[in-house]
């Protein structure tokens, strides 16, 4: 397993240092407000995914080892194509997406959804290493044809990206579906009802979870749109790109660790090793952390351009909320792998509480500080919650959540395997 997460992570390193250079470019050469627009068209995007996550999403690492994979795909893809083309004709009418970008939205929402579905299957089928390639590739595709568009097409403008987002989630699709048909067996869709209680049972509690926590993510984002307007959106969105990157290696553990539980019928092990690494992803973070916030504000302005000179405070002020959601990323991955969806959700509503209230607060009055600030409190509240749960789950005390010799034996244990497979 240590190997699965080794090779997660230094693929989410390329991953991050792809995407660190696709940021760079659409804020250097775009511009804040272009790099505004950008974020806001993401976010849509993840929106859609969500809502198409309700039947095709994670719950698939969760069914598709107890159940015929046939059947779990056509329920998929047919939701896939409801979401993308309802929730977009959504966005049209709430004003959040132009006439002339409806169409992007509903082909690119369909593909990343599509993709998505065919991941979560390679997931299921713990295919981690595959998985790592595909998300490897979608990055390097759109970097590759962005770099081309802008530097030497000439053309500076937000159809840069748009036209980049084709080339990579349009791969990603292609390659995830020649991947996935061979597990494919034709069956009966007779007595479906069971199967979609399935899916809206696991499927609809994870995904409320992360609708509520991308509001912790991003309701920031349509404050500031609104009071200060898309140049505000587009550093602070650099900023949290910066501490996304930070996530790396909560979020690699976090992955191999879902596929593992999901495939786990020993709750025992499954806590062992959920909390071992908890402790491996609360260190990791931290080393990753530290040279960031010592990173200059010179730094920032040279790789970003000069409006975004002030990156470092946006990641001072996000710190805490950086390290809780390491360690909480590890303990709702622990809960979705057996089946305990509830609590995320409910951790996920006491971090949306707590978004809703200070970023009211404290947008109008901070700006982006007060957004940075916001997004800390509301991970730290919603660690709180979901420590207490796992330890009322775990039995485990405050003490064991210390590294000791196990933990360094187990490591040691791991690391002499990964150098026998080389």
């Amino acid at each position: 397993m240590f190997h699965k997460i080794l090779h997660t992570f230094v693929t989410r390193f390329l991953v991050s240092l792809l995407n660190f250079f696709i940021v760079i470019i659409t804020a250097h050469y775009l511009g804040a407000s272009v790099r505004g627009s950008i974020a806001m068209l993401m976010l849509s995007v993840t929106i859609i995914n969500i809502v198409n996550n309700i039947i095709g999403g994670s719950a698939l690492v969760y069914l598709v080892p107890r159940n015929n994979l046939f059947r779990l795909l056509v329920p998929s893809y047919v939701w896939a194509v409801f979401s993308s083309v309802s929730i977009s004709l959504l966005f049209y009418f709430l004003k959040i997406v132009e006439l002339q970008y409806l169409s992007d939205l509903m082909i690119i929402s369909f593909l990343s959804s599509v993709g998505a579905i065919q991941i979560n299957v390679l997931l299921g089928k713990e295919k981690v290493k595959q998985n790592n390639w595909i998300s490897l590739l979608q990055t390097f595709l759109l970097l590759a044809s962005l770099m081309v568009i802008v530097f030497v097409a000439g053309e500076n403008s937000f159809s840069s990206y748009l036209f980049s987002l084709y080339i990579g989630y349009g791969m990603t699709f292609i390659i995830s579906s020649l991947l996935v048909i061979k597990y494919i067996e034709v069956a009966p869709m007779g007595n479906i009802s069971d199967l979609m209680k399935q899916f809206l049972r696991f499927g609809f509690q994870i995904q409320l979870a992360y609708i509520l926590q991308l509001m912790n993510y991003r309701f920031s984002y349509y404050l500031l749109d609104k009071l200060f307007g898309k140049s505000e959106v587009g550093i602070y969105s650099i900023g949290i790109s910066v501490a996304e990157a930070v996530w790396l290696i909560s979020r690699s553990i976090a992955m191999v660790q879902y596929a593992k539980v999901s495939n786990t019928r020993e709750k025992e092990i499954s806590r062992k090793l959920s909390l071992s690494l908890v402790k491996l992803s609360f260190i990791g973070t931290l080393l990753l952390l530290f040279p960031v916030i010592l990173f200059p504000k010179d730094g920032f302005a040279f790789i970003f351009g000069p409006a975004f000179r002030n990156i470092d405070e946006i990641v001072l002020w996000l710190s805490p909320g950086i390290i809780a959601l390491a360690i909480s990323t590890v303990f709702t991955h622990y809960f979705s792998g057996n089946g305990m969806n509830k609590i995320n959700t409910f951790a996920s509503g006491i971090g949306f509480v707590f978004t809703m209230i200070f970023c009211i607060v404290l947008i109008p009055r901070f700006g982006i500080k007060g957004a940075a600030c916001s997004a800390s409190i509301s991970y730290v509240s919603s660690l709180i919650y979901l420590y207490v749960m796992f330890a009322c789950e775990t039995h485990f005390k405050p003490g064991d959540y210390l590294p000791n010799r196990d933990d360094y034996n187990r490591i040691r244990y791991e690391v002499r395997n990964l150098l026998k497979l080389k």
